[in-house]
């Protein structure tokens, strides 16, 4: 099975600098992406913090919906925050009596 998601680029500096520019904190991102959300749920000041911090515990990737809200939100192009990435399982899983 194959995914397309979205990955930070340069472990997600560029979200750093363009926060910074802005004077835009977590949770002050996290209400951004909700006025940019066309439904209103926007994403979690939590989850801003897992794509933008430099720890070990840092998500790399994330849906393509949330890297849109986090752009939209900093107006910055699409793309320059970013990549869209396909990822293929690795594993196929079938029924145990496939084997057989």
């Amino acid at each position: 099975m194959v995914h397309v998601t979205a990955r930070r680029i340069d472990d997600g500096e560029p979200l750093r600098e363009a926060m910074f520019q802005r004077s835009v904190g977590l949770k002050a991102l996290a209400l951004r992406t909700k006025a940019a959300d066309p439904v209103g749920k926007g994403i979690s000041w939590q989850l801003v913090s897992f794509l933008a911090t430099r720890h070990s515990w840092a998500r790399d990737t994330t849906t393509l919906r949330t890297a849109h809200l986090i752009e939209t939100a900093l107006e910055v192009p699409e793309g320059s925050l970013f990549e869209t990435i396909t990822v293929r399982d690795r594993i196929e899983r079938q029924p145990e009596w496939a084997a057989l």
